[in-house]
């Protein structure tokens, strides 16, 4: 029988630690594959962003909203990363229901996490990221603008 030696069994200890730590983190901050479906939706969220500022620099000039994506592509005072779902490809929803009211909509692969969570998201004109939260699945912010009197 062969005698195990006090160096075989601090190895030991220290491969069943490494395991052990990296178990613990992949459940704290979830699988490689869950994250990359938060990045798109952290992306998601982003390109919504940018269109409801361009959206509302559009309408502080013209006084109406764009009638589409199409109107505020290609101009120089904001940027829009984006029109479209970079995972998908689809573009995401824009639908004028007022004369200053809109909406924006697309398809997030996770629900948002709690605020504390989401706290890297950027602030909006719509309050705290608690405006941009969302369920799994398709889901729509509604917008209500107010001409910008400078």
């Amino acid at each position: 029988m062969k005698k195990i030696s006090g160096l075989h069994i601090f190895v030991s200890i220290i491969i069943a630690a490494v395991i052990a730590v990296t178990i613990v983190g992949l459940y704290i901050a979830g699988a490689p594959g869950k994250q990359r479906l938060r990045r798109f939706d952290d992306g998601r969220i982003n390109d919504l962003q940018q269109l409801s500022f361009a959206i509302q620099a559009y309408f502080d000039r013209a006084d109406a909203l764009p009638a589409s994506f199409a109107d505020l592509q290609g101009r120089p005072d904001y940027y829009i990363r984006s029109t479209t779902d970079t995972e998908t490809g689809i573009s995401y929803e824009y639908q004028i229901t007022g004369a200053e009211q809109y909406e924006l909509c697309a398809t997030f692969n996770l629900p948002s996490l709690d605020t504390a969570a989401d706290a890297h998201l950027p602030k909006s004109l719509y309050g705290s990221a608690d405006f941009w939260k969302h369920d799994a699945g398709r889901a729509c912010f509604s917008f209500n603008l107010k001409k910008n009197t400078r």
